[in-house]
């Protein structure tokens, strides 16, 4: 019975440390289109890029703002994936009818329920193999 007891014990120590909490992601907000630049027919646009990526940290809630050049007709929509301490989110266009047109909207939300570690954070197209940006985020113990 004495070793049952520690048996258990230790399998509920092993077990409690050993579990993660699984980031969550809030609604995306995007803000109407600025800078808006109409194509020429020998212009290209390969889809959506990200620029001025930034990162805010409060304990264990990051706030991620960024830029997003896409079409002015756009519906954006994106999803977050984690696997360990690497959080991917995937941004894409739903609007499959493209225009002359092309904006930067800016997009805002923040992940909540991080672990203390380092995580890398990836942005990426809606396949997750389309790389746009990438930064390393320490939440502190």
């Amino acid at each position: 019975m004495k070793y049952f007891t520690l048996v258990l014990f230790s399998s509920l120590i092993i077990a409690g440390c050993s579990s993660s909490k699984m980031v969550s992601m809030d609604p995306v907000t995007y803000d109407p289109c600025t800078e808006q630049t109409n194509l020429t027919s020998t212009d290209v646009f390969t889809g959506e890029t990200v620029n001025n990526v930034a990162i805010d940290q409060q304990s264990s809630v990051v706030f991620l703002t960024m830029d997003i050049r896409t079409y002015c007709n756009s519906q954006l929509t994106s999803e977050m994936k984690q696997s360990e301490n690497q959080v991917t989110f995937m941004l894409s266009n739903s609007n499959t009818a493209t225009d002359d047109c092309v904006c930067i909207k800016k997009a805002r939300t923040s992940f909540r329920d991080m672990a203390p570690g380092t995580y890398t954070l990836k942005i990426t197209d809606k396949t997750g193999y389309k790389l746009l940006d990438q930064k390393t985020i320490t939440i502190p113990e």
